[in-house]
């Protein structure tokens, strides 16, 4: 068993964009690293890497595009990047579906920039980022099923198996 979900990984220009004009700024904060910024489609919880990739093997989907904007929050712990496309919520539902995720662990299109920390102001570092600018547009002809180990310093993400959209 392992820790899984389901995402669109980012390209690295796109990534370094997020992290330079985004994720830095929130210094009080604890920062997504660059490297983990992905956009998350359905978090899986405790499962058979194997069982859940021959699962998402028989998923198809269509090639689409997704604006990423609008920086969000979760409450006073989670600062997040929208990601606006009917498709992406089409998709992590048919992800959700045959996974058997429960309801409540069905997770909005977003992208995690940084969590709260003990002691931190969470909203004067949140107002530093929230009525940024940024956008960009991702075409997506790709998802992954992706490992989540925690760790001390932090989250390690390995990807388990990679899926192409095609049009059918």
């Amino acid at each position: 068993m392992a820790r899984l979900f389901v995402a669109i990984e980012i390209p690295a220009p796109v990534r370094k964009a997020i992290f330079k004009e985004l994720i830095a700024p929130l210094e009080g904060l604890k920062p997504v690293k660059e490297e983990n910024v992905h956009l998350t489609l359905c978090f899986v919880g405790e499962a058979q890497e194997k069982a859940a990739a021959k699962k998402l093997d028989e998923i198809e989907f269509a090639p689409f595009e997704i604006k990423i904007h609008g920086v969000s929050r979760f409450e006073e712990n989670v600062v997040w990047l929208g990601a606006n496309a009917n498709e992406a919520g089409l998709l992590a539902q048919k992800i959700c579906s045959a996974l058997k995720v429960n309801p409540e662990k069905v997770y909005a299109s977003h992208i995690t920039l940084a969590r709260g920390k003990e002691g931190a102001d969470f909203f004067h570092e949140f107002a530093k980022v929230k009525n940024s600018g940024f956008h960009e547009t991702l075409k997506v002809n790709k998802f992954a099923l992706m490992k989540s180990e925690l760790t001390k310093e932090g989250p390690v993400y390995t990807k388990v198996k990679e899926f192409t959209l095609e049009a059918k």
